[in-house]
């Protein structure tokens, strides 16, 4: 998987949200977008993610007193490793 791009954010102090362009890269992107997903509605704050395969765009509400952009961009940046990580085993 690519990088990822912020098209917008907002935040107020009771709910923030985060619209980010996934840079697919490959043809699993819907099995990789699906344990993104996955691993960002474990973090505690997060309250919706939605992925729409489409457009390649996902949308995440969250808590911004629980949770900042930083840990989020982490967590993607971390799901993104083991997606990587998970494809090379299979080849």
């Amino acid at each position: 998987m690519g990088s990822v791009v912020v098209i917008s954010s907002h935040m107020n102090k009771r709910s923030g949200t985060l619209i980010l362009r996934l840079d697919a890269g490959n043809e699993d992107r819907v099995r990789d977008y699906a344990k993104i997903e996955d691993s960002l509605c474990c973090l505690d704050g997060i309250m919706n993610v939605k992925v729409n395969y489409s457009t390649d765009m996902i949308r995440i509400e969250f808590d911004p007193k629980k949770l900042t952009f930083e840990e989020i961009r982490n967590a993607l940046d971390k799901a993104q490793e083991r997606n990587s990580k998970f494809r090379s085993k299979e080849v």
